[in-house]
């Protein structure tokens, strides 16, 4: 697949995570927790699309993260766990009558989004580049 609609979705990913940043500082920890999974997702998906592999499913992208990436050792077992429990943060969120996300789990997402995209960023610096204070990505 083309290094050109990876990038796409890598800088999707970097701009959801800005903004997951921004609604969590405004107290929506919720929505932040939602938009951290689907940065985290993005970052994953641009990973897999440079190794020819494209996901439809949120199931079948966790499952790729568990068995691609972290049983194969290439990435810690608690950064797949962590992107596992982004997207059930993501569903309880859009989909379920639980009580609102909290500002520590809301916080734990974006750390972890962002612990994911750094992975990401490391697994192949040639293309995902993620610095720090907010400063433009490519």
């Amino acid at each position: 697949m083309s290094s050109e609609a990876a990038g796409v979705l890598w800088h999707k990913a970097v701009r959801k995570l800005r903004a997951a940043e921004t609604l969590f500082a405004e107290g929506d920890y919720g929505s932040a927790s939602g938009l951290a999974y689907f940065a985290a997702f993005n970052a994953v998906s641009a990973l897999f699309l440079l190794e020819g592999r494209d996901f439809r499913k949120h199931s079948q992208i966790q499952s790729a993260v568990s068995v691609e990436l972290a049983r194969k050792g290439r990435w810690p077992d608690e950064l797949a766990r962590g992107f596992r429990k982004l997207g059930e943060l993501r569903a309880e969120d859009d989909y379920e009558t639980a009580p609102e996300c909290t500002e520590t789990t809301g916080m734990e997402a974006l750390r972890m989004a962002e612990a994911i995209l750094r992975q990401v960023s490391r697994d192949r610096p040639d293309l995902f580049i993620l610095w720090d204070d907010d400063e433009a990505t490519r």
